[in-house]
């Protein structure tokens, strides 16, 4: 077996080349600073060319000084030295959600999610998912409706690293694990519509396509509320609609209903009291009660928010009454047109946000 080796000679300059006269690379070196990748062919020259690095080519390698490309860093910076010193922190799939930049990250805490705004301060971890333990090494970033979900390895029940689906929102209390128990190994996460689809290994089932549809969705909440400054309570709908079929559990989840434009200090949220009967809505002291069985405790409510927080009780249905049963009023001295909102938020932190006007009209 022979081994031959090639040797290539690099000179900096070639000849110079009158008007009328052609320049012929006669070795790659002659070319490399203008990567001309096939040097043995005829290059004609617009001007004398004497050093390629500094005439540059354009255009099947015509020689011009004039059109040489500009090499610039301006605008380019470092954001943030993520793992300090000589040692690389190897950014990785970088993802857009709502404006915010997610991406991974090494440093001493191993593989992590990371977020930032552009700016050093602004560039941090999201959270050390599994606690030091291990690398979580997420993956499968994707911005589904407006939130980040990815899958990383967690701790398992017995201790032992376990690959999850994750929602964050970019803080470590909103960062947390959507799939359950009975599933591992997710992968391929992929958005439509409301819901997520990805293919995971179910104990019982084996790697089986699947589907997560995180958000409770508050619908008919639309048009606008007339209202005569200065009269008493209106119900600001009742046709709004819930549904949550994948929800699991709303405990620990909260509506919240705010005036979130021209707000004034006497603006009111309350609840109407229908009575204790199967489907009806009313409350006991903090108590709020869907057919006489408390589901949540209300605060707040004049001048300020009203914030209904959720027990284990609370549905679809029992949240669907409530809106249908909530009173805006507001004082005679404005009419000015508010803007009211409501915020649902479940157990895993999904989200359905709906606003609409009420119309104030002098007496």
């Amino acid at each position: 077996m022979r081994f031959f080796t090639l040797v290539m000679s690099f000179p900096e300059k070639v000849l110079s080349c009158g008007r009328a006269r052609r320049c012929r690379c006669r070795s790659f070196g002659q070319c490399r600073a203008a990567r001309l990748l096939r040097p043995h062919r005829y290059r004609q020259c617009a001007t004398a060319c004497t050093d390629l690095p500094a005439a540059g080519c354009h255009s099947e390698g015509l020689c011009s000084p004039a059109t040489t490309p500009a090499r610039t860093t301006a605008g380019t910076s470092r954001v943030k030295d993520i793992n300090p010193g000589a040692a690389h922190s190897f950014p990785k799939d970088l993802t857009n959600v709502n404006g915010k930049l997610y991406f991974t990250a090494v440093t001493a805490a191993g593989r992590e999610l990371w977020v930032s705004d552009g700016t050093e301060p602004g560039t941090k971890m999201v959270k050390d998912i599994a606690d030091g333990l291990f690398s979580s090494s997420p993956t499968n970033l994707v911005n589904a409706n407006g939130k980040l979900y990815f899958s990383a390895l967690n701790i398992g029940s017995e201790g032992e690293p376990i690959q999850r689906v994750m929602v964050s929102d970019g803080t470590p209390e909103g960062t947390k694990v959507i799939s359950n128990d009975s599933q591992s190994d997710p992968m391929m996460l992929t958005p439509v519509g409301d819901a997520l689809y990805y293919s995971a290994i179910h104990s019982q089932y084996g790697q089986e396509l699947t589907i997560y549809q995180p958000d409770p969705v508050i619908g008919s909440f639309d048009g606008a509320v007339n209202f005569v400054a200065g009269a008493g309570n209106i119900l600001i709908d009742t046709n709004a609609t819930v549904t949550a079929s994948n929800v699991a559990s709303f405990k620990g989840g909260k509506i919240v209903f705010r005036t979130t434009t021209n707000a004034q200090p006497d603006d009111r949220f309350s609840i109407r009291k229908q009575g204790s009967a199967a489907g009806q809505i009313d409350y006991v002291g903090s108590f709020v009660r869907f057919g006489g069985e408390a589901f949540g405790t209300q605060e707040g409510g004049m001048g300020q928010p009203l914030v209904i927080t959720f027990n284990a009780n609370a549905t679809a249905a029992a949240i669907q009454a409530l809106i249908r049963n909530i009173y805006w009023r507001g004082p005679s001295s404005s009419t000015l047109t508010r803007t009211i909102t409501i915020s649902l938020t479940d157990t895993l932190g999904g989200n359905s946000l709906k606003s609409k006007k009420i119309l104030v009209f002098a007496p």
